[in-house]
């Protein structure tokens, strides 16, 4: 097969493992939380834009 093709056609595999899923750590779990957590107090949905978001 030509490598024009994808991996799953027959091309070549063009990573062989994946990288670790170390994107979320204790700080970043506290935040989700945190807006989780203010959502449902005010029995609304999680909004965009708000200050969490700014701080990100």
């Amino acid at each position: 097969m030509s490598a024009h093709h994808l991996a799953i056609d027959g091309g070549r595999p063009v990573i062989s493992k994946l990288p670790d899923r170390g994107l979320i750590g204790p700080e970043e779990r506290r935040a989700i939380v945190e807006v989780v957590d203010g959502a449902v107090a005010a029995r609304g949905a999680i909004e965009y834009g708000g200050e969490q978001e700014r701080a990100y």
